[in-house]
């Protein structure tokens, strides 16, 4: 017969099997500090401290985003109301802190940090922003999202920091895997973490989702791993450096590298041990069936310290267009190949083989000089084009107007 104490062990262990089982079944078990209204629908603006699962006022939240020396806050990239709560958050912390805070964002790379120092001591102007950077190309989301957070950090001068990697590089252990990499290659890496059990199993769950070519898992696990250290090593790189002894940051970055910390957080504090706090603009879920990020039972950890309900509020796009096809190959030369018919090009009489030197009087060297002319402009805009056509000048007016290609 076993001894009572023998069978307290036992009770003990079937006790913990059955806790541990129930918490992974259990879609709610790990989430206890979620309020059930967050599955229901909570009000837009709600702001919920998840260690404790308390709805808090603003004043307090904003109080807490004084405190730490790294505060994270995460966005839904093309989501304006995730980018109102990120300028929000920057504004609290720079009434705190002043100028000793910095900007860590995603969206740059490290080889344009001397464009963004440019931009924050205000010797840029935005389409050289964008040219220098190659934002359409290395970012891609459409810039009216951010520039009210980036006008807001040169008007006040605060600096920010690039802390991407370059597509590049991305490419390469996308391609080869870390394990692949020539030893000149490895040394562009940072120190990177392999060994997060709960990090990989939240990304095992993404892979499923988007793809199927489940033989890819480990490179495509390289390139997450890769892409959150390199970003937590240009953080640490800054707040250790001389420039950045003492300093604040606030970073923006996608949801995803913030969520149950395993990303940049983690990544960052075993760097620097420096106190730091995250905040995840979350969308609310049209269908409860719908993969949910921050609703995962079998992660026994809380996606952040701070949920902000945000409502599904995406930018609407209402560039105009001249309806042409452009080759801008040649050196400082952008040609008109092809017209599309009933298009605001058409209409207005360009030719094949017109040569653009100029759009409403600035000078047109690239592609991008008309893109950008055009994306500030609305359909129902003109713009005053200068050609060659034949080796003869000619200024002629385009009244835009709403057309897609067919």
């Amino acid at each position: 017969m076993a001894s009572p104490l023998l069978k307290s062990r036992y009770i003990i262990i079937i006790g913990l099997i059955f806790f541990m089982t129930g918490c992974v079944a259990g879609k709610k078990a790990f989430r206890r500090n979620l309020p059930d209204r967050l599955e229901e629908g909570d009000e837009e603006g709600d702001i919920i401290h998840l260690p404790s699962g308390k709805k808090i006022p603003p004043k307090v939240f904003d109080r807490f985003l004084t405190i730490p020396d790294v505060l994270y806050v995460g966005e839904a990239h093309e989501n304006l109301e995730a980018h109102r709560v990120q300028l929000e958050a920057l504004k609290t912390f720079h009434a705190k802190f002043g100028s000793d805070i910095v900007i860590g964002m995603e969206m740059f790379k490290r080889p344009y940090q001397s464009v963004l120092d440019d931009w924050a001591a205000g010797r840029l102007n935005e389409k050289n922003l964008l040219k220098k950077t190659e934002w359409d190309g290395e970012w891609g989301f459409d810039f009216q999202l951010y520039r009210d957070l980036l006008n807001y950090a040169k008007d006040n001068k605060i600096p920010i920091i690039a802390l991407n990697a370059t597509r590049e590089l991305k490419n390469k252990i996308k391609s080869k895997g870390i394990s692949g990499l020539s030893p000149e290659e490895k040394k562009e890496l940072p120190e990177i973490d392999l060994s997060d059990l709960y990090h990989r199993l939240y990304l095992q769950k993404i892979f499923t989702l988007h793809r199927h070519d489940k033989d890819q898992f480990e490179k495509f696990y390289d390139v997450q791993c890769f892409w959150e250290d390199y970003m937590a090593e240009s953080i640490s790189r800054y707040l250790t450096s001389p420039a950045g002894r003492g300093k604040k940051m606030i970073v923006f970055v996608g949801n995803g590298h913030l969520v149950y910390d395993f990303g940049i957080p983690k990544r960052v504090f075993g760097r620097t041990h420096l106190p730091y706090l995250t905040v995840y603009p979350y969308e609310r879920r049209k269908d409860p069936e719908d993969f949910d990020p921050i609703m995962l039972a079998d992660i026994p950890l809380e996606p952040a310290d701070f949920l902000v309900v945000v409502p599904f509020k995406h930018l609407e796009v209402k560039h105009a267009v001249l309806g042409v096809v452009i080759d801008a190959t040649s050196t400082n030369k952008v040609i008109i190949r092809n017209v599309h018919q009933n298009s605001p090009a058409e209409k207005a009489e360009l030719k094949v083989n017109d040569l653009i030197i100029a759009i409403d009087g600035e000078t047109v060297t690239e592609l991008f000089d008309i893109t950008y002319a055009l994306k500030q402009k609305n359909p129902k805009d003109s713009c005053r084009l200068s050609i060659l056509r034949e080796g003869k000048p000619l200024d002629i007016t385009v009244e835009l107007f709403p057309w897609k290609y067919h």
